[in-house]
């Protein structure tokens, strides 16, 4: 088997095979989105999230279907992706990363902050 899709590498390639057409939706997102916050439901959507922020999210996937962890795209104020995991039974933002895992500005922390707050 290739780990090529479209003639490009996919490091988690066995996991994200299994994982085709199957939604995260089915291990129920933790929090609902909202306009600048969107959950990442699908496997195509995690390679998406992945190629476009030049990123590993796709390694994740192993994660995601052990109900660990929940990923989502930030479109503002800075783009970014975000890894939600639950510790200690409190749902924190355990990985926030822009583009190639650049840290993320102050602004956009703090939207993610308060949308986790909010309930």
């Amino acid at each position: 088997t290739s780990n090529r899709r479209n003639g490009r590498r996919i490091g988690n390639a066995p996991m994200i095979a299994l994982w085709q057409g199957r939604s995260t939706k089915n291990h129920k997102s933790p929090r609902a989105g909202t306009s600048t916050i969107e959950h990442v439901a699908t496997a195509a959507e995690l390679i998406d999230e992945g190629r476009a922020m030049h990123h590993c999210v796709a390694s994740y996937a192993s994660s995601i279907f052990a109900g660990e962890s929940a990923i989502y795209r930030v479109l503002a104020p800075q783009r970014a992706t975000l890894e939600l995991r639950r510790i200690a039974g409190r749902l924190v933002a355990h990985q926030l990363r822009g583009a190639c895992n650049a840290e993320v500005d102050d602004e956009t922390r703090a939207v993610v902050d308060a949308w986790l707050g909010g309930g």
